[in-house]
């Protein structure tokens, strides 16, 4: 159970490429240009890489599943008050607590996994969360021009509640 927890939490984390089909709809919508909405995307993943060195830090203090439930539950309110955001400063604040959550996904999932299993299946329970991660980045690309289409930029976000 927990080995798919932490292929989840890194499926999840790593469908954030979806955002990069919804970004002209997103410009759009907010009415601003390509140059600025691209701070949704930068901010993002400036803030994720220097979180995930902390989330390691607070894991190895506070236990690998606390910080795994609190990066799943920052996560969860980020995608929500993103999709709910009316403008571009909102959605950026929010993409900053996104990253929290999934800097300490990142962080903790190969943990549990290592943690989980023997020394002989570990590397098969490692490819299998690594796996987890490409299905997400594949089925996140693949499904993002459907959401968006259909639903708008939000449903980008809030497929992944």
């Amino acid at each position: 159970m927990m080995a798919a927890a932490a292929g989840l939490g890194m499926a999840l984390a790593a469908m954030d490429i979806a955002l990069n089909v919804a970004l002209p709809d997103l410009t759009r919508d907010l009415d601003t240009d390509l140059q600025t909405v691209q701070w949704v995307i930068i901010v993002f993943v400036a803030a994720r890489a220097g979180l995930v060195l902390g989330a390691g830090s607070f894991a190895d203090r506070f236990g690998v599943r606390q910080v795994y439930l609190f990066g799943a539950a920052a996560y969860l309110v980020a995608m929500i008050a993103i999709a709910l955001s009316p403008n571009l400063g909102t959605i950026v604040a929010f993409r900053v607590v996104q990253a929290l959550g999934t800097g300490c996904l990142y962080a903790v999932s190969p943990a549990i996994v290592a943690r989980l299993f023997p020394a002989r299946r570990r590397g098969l329970a490692m490819g299998f969360t690594t796996a987890s991660q490409a299905a997400g980045m594949l089925i996140a690309t693949l499904g993002a021009g459907l959401l968006v289409q259909w639903f708008g930029w939000e449903a980008v976000f809030l497929a992944r509640v």
